[in-house]
């Protein structure tokens, strides 16, 4: 793996001792002293993954995940303790949910952690990073109390309601709506043997404020089945024409209120092979991200 890939992941295993309550009122109601203790378990990117349930909070929500790391056009994967130091508030029917904000550097990271605790003395969730550099897809994980059985690890996030759009695939959050016209295999202009992919989208902007389209660092990303991150790049692409791509790369584009975009891409490059893969187009443009499903790459 690349030094500064390497070097870059290093610095996550950093552990920041803030520490605060999260969550909403107190859920000792809503926790039986079955469901009390201390959790272990593991998830596929995950493990272990450890916590203790007391008093109706969470609380020392630890251990390590794999994180993909990306610098310039490469990318790496490395093993990363995360450490949730916030007591967490158990809710309405036994589920915690909590997003811990630190730094490294001058960076800013995120951990979002959320659970659902059973009355057998087990638990699921989901858990994901979010930092400069290096990131997560959403994972999930399973766990439960000495003696108890692990339940199945979830595979599938749950997903916040949204309003109806058209043409799809598309998702509308807030009144912004993104769409996706298309998603094209590309090359490198510099070296033809290395692939990407050019997505093709538009913004409509229902809200009631302005909306801004920009190529920041894990703005959009590529989430493949297989648990592959990649971040769009900054290189130069040629279609299977041998046109270049114009891809987002310069000055953001603003979207005033009911206007809308048309025609924009965003071009990603494939750190190796992803053909097969299901893959879906992520953008962190505020609030949960837009996902949205584009089906196997061909």
């Amino acid at each position: 793996m690349n030094t500064m890939v390497r070097a870059l992941a290093a610095a996550s295993v950093a552990v920041l001792t803030l520490t605060g309550c999260s969550g909403g009122g107190s859920g000792s109601s809503v926790v039986s002293s079955s469901m009390t203790g201390a959790y272990a378990g593991h998830g596929a990117y995950i493990n272990p993954i450890d916590f203790t349930v007391s008093n109706g909070v969470v609380t020392g929500v630890h251990g390590m995940v794999t994180l993909n790391c990306t610098i310039g056009d490469r990318m790496g994967s490395e093993q990363s303790e995360f450490s949730d130091a916030h007591t967490i508030r158990v809710g309405s029917g036994a589920a915690f949910s909590d997003a811990y904000p630190y730094k490294i550097g001058n960076g800013q990271w995120t951990l979002h952690v959320n659970g659902q605790l059973y009355s057998n003395g087990s638990a699921t969730g989901y858990l994901s990073v979010q930092g400069v550099g290096c990131s997560t897809s959403t994972n999930g994980w399973a766990a439960a109390r000495s003696g108890v059985a692990l339940p199945a690890i979830p595979t599938q996030p749950p997903s916040s309601p949204a309003a109806a759009c058209s043409p799809q695939p598309c998702q509308n959050q807030s009144g912004v709506t993104l769409s996706v016209q298309g998603a094209a295999s590309v090359s490198e202009s510099d070296d033809p043997s290395a692939k990407g992919v050019d997505v093709t989208f538009s913004v409509a902007n229902g809200s009631t404020g302005g909306v801004t389209i920009e190529n920041t660092f894990q703005n959009f990303r590529l989430q493949f089945g297989n648990g592959d991150i990649v971040d769009h790049s900054w290189a130069q692409f040629t279609d299977a024409n041998g046109q270049a791509v114009p891809c987002l790369r310069g000055d953001p584009v603003e979207v005033g209120v009911g206007q809308q975009v048309t025609n924009q891409h965003i071009c990603f490059l494939l750190p190796h092979d992803e053909t097969g893969q299901q893959m879906s187009f992520i953008w962190g443009y505020a609030g949960p991200p837009f996902v949205i499903p584009l089906g196997a790459l061909q």
